[in-house]
């Protein structure tokens, strides 16, 4: 899904690509902050000191490696989220104006699906 996605940016006009771009950017990092935020209240739930190495922490090392195994899951989730989150204000913002049908909105905001009126009939992409 996400290599669909990325191929069909490459096809819509710049104005379009850039559009797309700060929103990713803007999702990616508020994505970031969501997932450290969620890091510090696993680390009490794992029982993992973030003040510590890891080769002082007290308790079995089988926390610790769910702990680290745990971040991945919730560094892929948290990005998501971020990217929706952004892409919908984006989206209501753009069905406010009238550019977006309702549809066309949720598509983008869930799926990355780009608008029809986006796309560059004139592109050999």
């Amino acid at each position: 899904m996400v290599i669909k996605a990325v191929k069909a940016q490459f096809r819509l006009p710049m104005k379009y690509q850039k559009i797309t771009s700060y929103v990713g950017f803007f999702g990616v990092i508020l994505g970031i902050f969501i997932c450290v935020k969620l890091s510090m209240l696993l680390t009490s739930w794992f029982g993992v000191d973030p003040n510590l190495p890891l080769s002082q922490l007290n308790g079995s090392e089988y926390s610790v490696y769910q702990f680290l195994g745990s971040q991945l899951l919730v560094l892929l989730l948290s990005v998501y989220a971020g990217v929706v989150c952004v892409a919908s204000v984006f989206s209501l913002v753009m069905c406010l104006l009238g550019q977006f049908s309702l549809r066309e909105a949720i598509s983008y905001t869930l799926f990355s699906r780009f608008p029809r009126t986006w796309m560059n009939p004139y592109s050999n992409l």
